[in-house]
């Protein structure tokens, strides 16, 4: 009685409309995976082996991001991890994990969550905000940022736009966007070069990708000089976003 008890409740779970796949047997692999549930009650030794397939992708997503947590777990203590707002910034950050694909990418999720805590910012907006950066980048978008605040540190001003001797200049918007167009003159076709070399990104497609990548706030075309807006600096949220992703003693 119990057996068709359990029967009758897990058939009356099942989703109407799933029975429509009852003769497409990847279908209804699928629809198993996502609900939990057998959509026919039919599932066939094909059905099991493609969810049990599916099912260990997912987990080697999850062994990626708690892999990587395990490297902070002298930040997180019993009393923390049954606080709401480390509860949320755990919730946001494990579920854009799961559904990338890149491993690498994946434990830079779980490092934004240890950043938090480390920083003390679970309560502020941050760990949001790159979560959601993070998730809208792709890897090789955030590498030729990466690049380029490269060139951007090894690259010194020009003699306009260097200090005068008598003491620095004062750190005036204006003065730092002269000072990052001056040094994108010196290096962009460098870097725009190494970007094709690097990564098979021809100059007109970076310039396109780099537009995009500018709603991030992580990067700034320039406006209203010679280059004509096919050029641009890194941005402060990159310096601290990159930050957030370190893993503790990292360069």
């Amino acid at each position: 009685m119990n057996n068709t008890s359990n029967s009758s409740l897990s058939t009356s779970t099942i989703p109407k409309w799933a029975s429509v796949y009852k003769d497409k047997p990847v279908i209804r692999a699928l629809v198993a995976f996502v609900t939990g549930l057998d959509p026919t009650g039919l599932l066939s030794g094909l059905d099991a082996t493609l969810v049990a397939v599916i099912e260990e992708k997912v987990r080697e997503r999850q062994r990626a991001f708690f892999d990587e947590l395990d490297n902070g777990t002298h930040l997180l203590t019993e009393e923390m991890i049954q606080q709401e707002d480390f509860l949320h910034a755990f919730t946001i950050s494990y579920r854009a994990a799961i559904r990338t694909r890149n491993r690498e990418k994946i434990r830079k999720f779980a490092r934004l969550l240890l950043s938090a805590v480390e920083k003390d910012q679970l309560q502020g907006s941050e760990i949001e905000e790159f979560v959601s950066i993070l998730d809208t980048l792709s890897e090789r978008e955030l590498q030729i940022l990466l690049l380029l605040k490269k060139f951007e540190d090894e690259t010194e001003p020009s003699r306009a736009t260097k200090p005068p001797e008598d003491g620095p200049w004062p750190e005036s918007v204006n003065v730092m966007a002269s000072r990052a167009v001056d040094k994108a003159s010196v290096f962009w076709r460098d870097f725009v070069s190494a970007v094709e070399h690097e990564y098979g990104i021809a100059p007109a497609l970076l310039k396109s990708m780099l537009a995009r990548v500018e709603r991030t706030g992580l990067y700034d075309v320039f406006t209203g000089v010679f280059f004509g807006g096919d050029s641009g600096s890194t941005t402060q949220l990159f310096a601290e976003f990159t930050e957030w992703l370190q893993e503790a003693g990292e360069d």
